[in-house]
């Protein structure tokens, strides 16, 4: 069993991360400048703000982790053109940061980079910030490793940024309208898939060391107005409005996953279905919402 630690370990990807982690054996250690889904009795949690890199040194320095997952970072989509500079401190400066302790402190890294690419701040600081993780792994010689996902979904995501299943059962529980913009094509994956992918990977990180071609999503496709349909018609309120697509997905092919890498080398495969994933989801957005009593 390794040491692992989890940046971005109390948000919505890493916690799962963490959860499934934890239940596998390991020493788990999350660090998160915000504690919300800090809620595992096993793990281990430290609050850290990854702009801070003597902070940042300081927790390498009492861990000495074996492996490091880096999920911290600033999330959005178009949205993240309002706070740009942020954007890129937190995802590319903040990144760095922790890639800088990585190579002092010999651990391996394992990182978030986007499935499929379009023009704003977001996924070209994600992306900014996979390829620095390759490159110091490839400059010291520590095993780094990135997982490219797609449209991920499920409990504990917030409704601040526009993701398209949160905002969606939102805006359907409201009765208001749901917007799909430009109407692309979406491959979604539930984030216990997403965790189950990333604990194969630090059991497999020399299988995909230095590989950009891991996708982890479902491998099915739907068209973003299908999916706001089918959350109208679950819910049984809200109307779906299509409108023109945001800025810098006007020419983005939006991707799915295409190919047998992930299964190849880490024997993963998504096992929650879409229907079943959206069932789940929508009784915990009410449960969160306050529609149903706990």
């Amino acid at each position: 069993m390794k040491k692992i630690l989890v940046t971005g370990g109390a948000g919505f990807i890493g916690s799962h991360v963490v959860d499934e982690l934890v239940n596998q054996g390991h020493t788990v250690y999350a660090a998160d400048r915000n504690l919300e889904w800090a809620k595992n009795s096993k793990a281990i949690y430290h609050p850290l703000d990854i702009l801070n890199y003597t902070r940042v040194d300081q927790l390498f320095e009492t861990i000495r982790p074996d492996v490091t997952i880096h999920l911290a970072g600033i999330l959005g989509t178009s949205e993240t053109w309002n706070h740009v500079q942020e954007c890129v401190d937190s995802n590319i400066t903040g990144a760095i940061n922790v890639y800088e302790a990585c190579a002092k402190y010999k651990s391996d890294i394992l990182t978030v980079d986007v499935g499929s690419r379009w023009l704003a701040p977001y996924t070209i600081s994600k992306r900014t910030g996979a390829e620095f993780a390759f490159a110091y792994g490839n400059k010291y010689g520590i095993k780094a490793g990135a997982l490219r996902i797609f449209n991920v979904y499920g409990p504990r995501q917030g409704t601040k940024i526009i993701k398209i299943i949160p905002k969606f059962i939102e805006n359907a529980l409201k009765g208001v309208n749901l917007e799909v913009w430009g109407n692309k094509n979406a491959d979604l994956v539930h984030v216990k898939d997403v965790a189950r992918a990333f604990a194969s990977a630090v059991n497999n990180l020399e299988k995909i060391d230095q590989n950009d071609n891991v996708f982890i999503g479902s491998g099915e496709i739907m068209t973003v107005g299908e999916v706001a349909d089918l959350i109208v018609k679950k819910i049984g309120k809200g109307t779906v409005v299509h409108m023109k697509p945001r800025v810098g997905e006007e020419k983005a092919e939006a991707g799915f996953m295409n190919n047998n890498v992930a299964f190849e080398l880490l024997g993963w495969k998504p096992e929650i279905n879409l229907e079943d994933g959206l069932n789940e989801c929508i009784e915990w957005y009410k449960k969160i919402f306050g529609y149903i009593k706990n």
